[in-house]
């Protein structure tokens, strides 16, 4: 009910324990160093751990630091050539002497550039209260619980024990965490349409990308077209002003943002890597959506292709934060807020949501 009355922003830094390491173990799980995984296990000291973990995000940082690049240039390229086709159609209409149609296409672009420029909203920053302070507590660690026993409901979306436990400190975020606060946050924004108020928006689960690209690594929208029927979400996706995409990369999640009014589509990951496949994907997806709910042809390809931000794309400090990070950039785009948040908010993060879900 909170998420009904309340903004998902709950946020203040949380004190974390940590175990006494296990030397006898250490040359044996000193060989296990894997990208974004659940903490490394312990290995000699606190300080070699920790050293092991910054050694992990660097490595994975400089494989995504060099797939921005790339990405980055190709965004840039199909930005220049959709400047051109729009600058040669309205030299052609000029032309042609349709001085109406001409005041129609700058109209268009000023429009466009107005919601460009238009400021983001700051969200306000509160700690849990005493009360939901103790909830949390009450939820996590009474004993005895069945990994399957149900605590809520919504839907066909089930938020059992066990899911509850995997957001506790350190624990990687499941599907099943995922889609009941995509379901959370689709609920608010359903009610923020009828309202008039905020951006109007449809969040997808988390299976919608892999069965529309990433299960195959080929293009389907066929075997996606009739999860977004309007009976079954609640909303008509051509008339949102944003479609919001939780994207997961076998053990890494990210966000992908498909911002219809102002013609963009953006990639966050917390790890500073770009998918080019997931935007392109998403490109083919929106004008088959217009071309079979509406009838109409929609020409993404001149879109703007974002990746990660600068200053809106907050990063993370360890290898399994991604999905709370994930979670927020979708939650956050989909009341077009500024993302001022940090890797420091994560701990309340995790309370705020075992507390909502």
């Amino acid at each position: 009910n909170a998420i009904d009355a309340e903004p998902l922003h709950l946020q203040s830094p949380v004190a974390s324990t940590s175990t006494a390491p296990s030397p006898a173990s250490a040359s044996k799980q000193r060989k296990r160093v894997l990208v974004d995984s659940p903490p490394p296990l312990t290995i000699g000291s606190e300080y070699t751990n920790r050293a092991i973990e910054q050694l992990q995000l660097s490595i994975k940082k400089a494989i995504s630091e060099s797939s921005l690049r790339s990405a980055e240039e190709e965004a840039r390229r199909l930005e220049i050539e959709a400047l051109h086709k729009r600058l040669d159609t309205l030299e052609l209409t000029r032309i042609r002497g349709d001085d109406e149609e001409v005041k129609t296409l700058l109209e268009k672009v000023l429009e466009e550039e107005k919601q460009k420029q238009q400021k983001k909203v700051v969200l306000e920053v509160k700690p849990l209260d005493s009360e939901m302070e103790a909830y949390y507590k009450e939820l996590m660690y009474s004993p005895g619980r069945s990994g399957g026993e149900v605590l809520s409901q919504l839907k066909n979306l089930r938020f059992c024990v066990k899911d509850m436990l995997s957001l506790g400190p350190g624990k990687w975020l499941t599907d099943e965490n995922i889609n009941f606060y995509m379901g959370l946050l689709n609920k608010r924004a359903q009610r923020m349409i009828k309202e008039g108020s905020g951006p109007r928006c449809y969040f997808t689960n988390t299976f919608f990308y892999n069965k529309l690209y990433k299960g195959t690594h080929k293009y389907n929208y066929s075997g996606v077209k009739n999860w977004t029927k309007p009976v079954k979400i609640g909303v008509s996706t051509v008339e949102c002003d944003k479609i919001i995409v939780p994207i997961h990369q076998q053990v890494h999640w990210c966000c992908a943002v498909v911002d219809i009014s102002r013609q963009e589509l953006t990639y966050f990951d917390s790890m500073a890597g770009a998918d080019e496949m997931v935007l392109e994907s998403l490109a083919k997806w929106i004008q088959d959506e217009f071309l079979h709910k509406a009838g109409k042809e929609v020409d993404a390809s001149g879109w703007k292709r974002i990746y990660n931000p600068r200053g809106q794309t907050p990063q993370q400090e360890n290898g399994y934060d991604c999905g709370v990070f994930a979670v927020k950039f979708a939650e956050y785009s989909g009341l077009d807020a500024q993302m001022d948040f940090s890797q420091d908010d994560m701990p309340l993060f995790r309370k705020q949501m075992v507390v909502q879900l």
